[in-house]
């Protein structure tokens, strides 16, 4: 009895499995080229009590493109406690097994066949091996020794602010590390090293050979909105022994925020000052806006009585004067001026150069609300 469906556009469904609540499957699309593009998604389901949907549907990988000459799709989906395996011909000489880690859902390529290529019909676990059917060749088991090295790629990081910030160090947590073997991390400022490990962009943050506690490596005038970190651990020379990396964080502070103030300016000819009457001067209003309108892109320190704060930066913007008409009192001429600039610390003894003789705050005009 169909109880629910949920419709992927241009896609078919392949295996389908699940784990702990959520659901895994695999689908296919034919490519230009002749083979079909795989695409491994998770999700979870919806009900109302009486139909049942997919719901939070996600991509975990997509293999293959438009040019693919193979089938890539993702077969013989296998579970166990903390991980779930699942079958990709990589190319025409080489299958994959892929695995999806279920405490963290990140994936990695696993172990594979090279010589020829066959899509996985099965896959087992027997003594702690892991065992898998390949069509056209027959059962394959996994290796006693390992490779020779692997790398994985952590998520870009960015604390989650689209802002820039300022790397500070590193730290890696590995255990003991067996003679001849090492770990070697990288890192990246660069979204496109996510899709490949030899990018240009990455750079040494360590190479460890001996256990690493934790120490913060320093790293020097990183400065990007997010950072990709990688790391690449290589077994020793018989491919018996693998190091073992038990976490690897970085640290950054935000650079300060830009703060923009904008200020109404009178530049009428009338002058108004408390507790005397009113004085028309001729002209002094295309004065007062000639002088400010000079500050345009100049560096100032804008001192703010009310609220008491102080702002140093540019003027990024004078606008044309305006003339307001009030139904009471007098009209009033005013332009707009827009600083941008870095909060400071008020009461920290800001000087103008025009007050110093140039010493201390050189080049830098003191403009005053």
């Amino acid at each position: 009895m169909l109880a629910g469906q949920t419709y992927i556009e241009g896609e078919e469904i392949v295996d389908m499995t699940e784990s702990n609540g959520i659901i895994f499957f695999s689908s296919s699309q034919t490519s230009a080229g002749g083979g079909r593009i795989g695409r491994v998604y998770r999700g979870t389901i919806a009900t109302d009590g009486v139909l049942y949907t997919l719901d939070e549907r996600q991509l975990i990988k997509e293999f293959g493109d438009n040019e693919t000459t193979v089938d890539k799709s993702p077969t013989a989906f296998f579970n166990t406690r903390d991980q779930i395996y699942f079958g990709v011909i990589d190319s025409a000489s080489e299958t994959d097994l892929y695995s999806i880690y279920l405490p963290t859902l990140g994936y990695a390529r696993n172990i594979y066949y090279t010589g020829t290529s066959g899509k996985v019909k099965g896959i087992a676990v027997a003594n702690g091996k892991l065992f898998f059917l390949v069509t056209g060749v027959g059962l394959i088991k996994e290796a006693a020794t390992l490779v020779s090295n692997g790398y994985l790629i952590l998520p870009a990081a960015d604390f989650y602010t689209s802002q820039a910030k300022q790397w500070i160090g590193g730290r890696v947590y590995t255990n003991d590390i067996p003679a001849g073997s090492s770990v070697l991390a990288e890192f990246s400022t660069e979204l496109d090293a996510l899709e490949n490990p030899n990018a240009s962009s990455y750079s040494t943050l360590t190479r460890i050979e001996t256990s690493q506690s934790g120490n913060e490596i320093p790293m020097i005038n990183v400065i990007n909105r997010w950072l990709v970190a990688k790391l690449t651990i290589n077994a020793d020379s018989g491919r018996t022994a693998s190091p073992e990396v038990y976490s690897y964080s970085y640290r950054a502070f935000p650079e300060p925020e830009d703060i923009i103030a904008r200020i109404p300016i009178n530049v009428s000819d009338r002058i108004e000052r408390p507790g005397k009457r009113a004085k028309n001067i001729p002209g002094i209003g295309k004065k007062l806006f000639d002088a400010v309108k000079k500050l345009e892109g100049k560096s100032v320190t804008l001192t703010l009585f009310k609220p008491d704060e102080i702002i140093r930066g540019i003027v990024e913007n004078v606008t044309l004067p305006v003339q307001e008409i009030t139904k009471l009192g007098s009209t009033m001429v005013f332009c707009t001026i827009q600083v941008r600039g870095q909060r400071q610390a008020a009461g920290t003894g800001e000087i103008s150069s025009l007050g110093a003789l140039g010493i201390g705050r050189l080049g830098i005009h003191q403009y005053g609300v």
